[in-house]
């Protein structure tokens, strides 16, 4: 897998390239860390170095509107606590066997997320679980550290069933996950199980087409 620059300088200033998801998505992250002259020529060098790096698809954190971005999404914080209904599902713990069932249908339905982190091809995802029925996979997730990493379906109305056997894995009073401010079905699922937002983390800017 390609690997991210911590610090990339130019003249305009510096900043942390996140290059990790260009063989797979091709997207590539930008996180400004100083402007030496402007905001819009440091994002625009951090462009044309992704761009020949194999990037296709531009995002930037930033804290507000630069010409030629345009809005993405915010990432929040969500947490609850309290008790929840016993789960209806058994979860298959993610091992070198099953790794990319796992893997590829990770990929398949993270692919249109801003800011989802891809899997590299030897790696088991620490706290990854399948949902197994009949030797088919009806949803996948990951829970780590009381926080619900990763969560998909197969199809519509698996996830509740789903979320309530990933939170039991995840255990602990309180348990939290990040979700993209414009992803309306996890949204309404987090909020069916008592999830309310705590924090904005930070906001997604993608380069207009054409600026580059």
């Amino acid at each position: 897998m390609m690997k991210n620059i911590p610090v990339f300088t130019c003249a305009a200033g510096a900043a942390t390239l996140i290059l990790h998801e260009i063989p797979v998505w091709k997207k590539a992250y930008i996180l400004p860390q100083s402007v030496f002259t402007s905001q819009s020529a440091l994002l625009t060098e951090c462009a044309a170095f992704c761009r020949a790096a194999g990037a296709e698809a531009f995002y930037a954190r930033l804290d507000g509107p630069e010409a030629g971005w345009t809005f993405a999404c915010q990432l929040w914080e969500l947490v609850r606590q309290g008790p929840l209904p016993e789960p209806t599902i058994r979860l298959t713990p993610v091992l070198e066997e099953n790794k990319l069932d796992y893997r590829t249908i990770y990929h398949r339905r993270f692919q249109d997320v801003v800011g989802a982190i891809s899997l590299d091809a030897g790696t088991v995802p620490p706290g990854a679980w399948l949902w197994l029925e009949d030797g088919q996979v009806l949803g996948l997730g990951q829970v780590q550290d009381g926080e619900l990493r990763a969560i998909a379906t197969a199809r519509p109305g698996l996830g509740y069933a789903l979320a309530l056997a990933l939170l039991e894995k995840a255990g602990g009073e309180k348990q939290r996950l990040q979700v993209n401010s414009d992803n309306a079905p996890a949204l309404r699922l987090y909020e069916r199980l008592g999830f309310e937002k705590s924090s904005t983390l930070c906001t997604w800017y993608q380069m207009s087409s054409g600026s580059l």
